[in-house]
C-alpha cells in the first residue's frame, strides 16, 4: 500500500486518527469511553443501534489506530461477558463496565471522588486480583452511567470493584 493510500485508508476507516480525537471508534460507531493511558488508548465502542435487543459493544486497547486487544473478538450483542455498575458514595459517584475474558476482566471506569477528583481508566483483573491499573492521562470522553446502561439493556455486575 502506498503512503497516500495508507493515509486515505486511515482517514476513512479511523476518522479519530485523522481528527486527533484519541479513540479506536470509527465514525459509524458511538464512542462510549475513550482516553489515553500513556501505554495505549482504551476505548469502548458501540454500534449506533445498541439497545436491549440489538447492536454490539466492544473493548479496544492499544496504540491509536492499531488496537492490540479487541474484546469480544466479534461484534455481537453483549450478553454474558459484559457487566455494568453505577456507584454512589458521599461526595461523588461513578460507573464502570466490566468485560470478562476467561480468567481476565477489563474494567473501564469513570468516577468523581470527593477529595481525589476525577478518576478514569482501565483496571486489568486476573483471577480476582487487580494486576494493572492504567489511569487516563487526559480527561476521558465518557458516556458511562445509568442512562446509557439502561438504554443498552446491560446486566448489573455481581462482582466487587473499587475505583483505584
Amino acid at each position: 500500500m502506498t503512503t497516500a493510500r495508507a493515509i486515505l485508508h486511515a482517514a476513512t476507516c479511523w476518522p479519530a486518527i485523522a481528527l486527533g480525537v484519541g479513540s479506536h471508534c470509527s465514525s459509524h460507531e458511538a464512542r462510549i469511553f475513550s482516553c489515553d493511558t500513556g501505554k495505549g488508548v482504551v476505548s469502548v465502542c458501540a454500534s449506533q443501534d445498541l439497545s436491549a435487543r440489538n447492536g454490539y459493544l466492544q473493548y479496544r486497547f492499544g496504540p491509536l489506530g492499531q488496537p492490540s486487544l479487541m474484546f469480544p473478538e466479534i461484534t455481537a450483542r453483549p450478553e454474558k461477558d459484559v457487566r455494568v455498575m453505577t456507584l454512589t458514595f458521599a461526595g461523588g459517584g461513578g460507573a464502570y463496565i466490566r468485560f470478562r475474558r476467561s480468567q481476565y476482566a477489563y474494567v473501564v471506569y469513570d468516577a468523581l471522588i470527593k477529595g481525589s477528583g476525577v478518576r478514569a481508566g482501565v483496571a486489568v483483573i486476573h483471577a480476582g486480583k487487580t494486576i494493572a491499573n492504567l489511569s487516563c492521562k487526559n480527561p476521558a470522553s465518557s458516556s458511562l452511567g445509568p442512562d446509557f446502561f439502561a438504554a443498552a439493556g446491560l446486566v448489573t455486575d455481581d462482582d466487587d470493584f473499587e475505583i483505584p
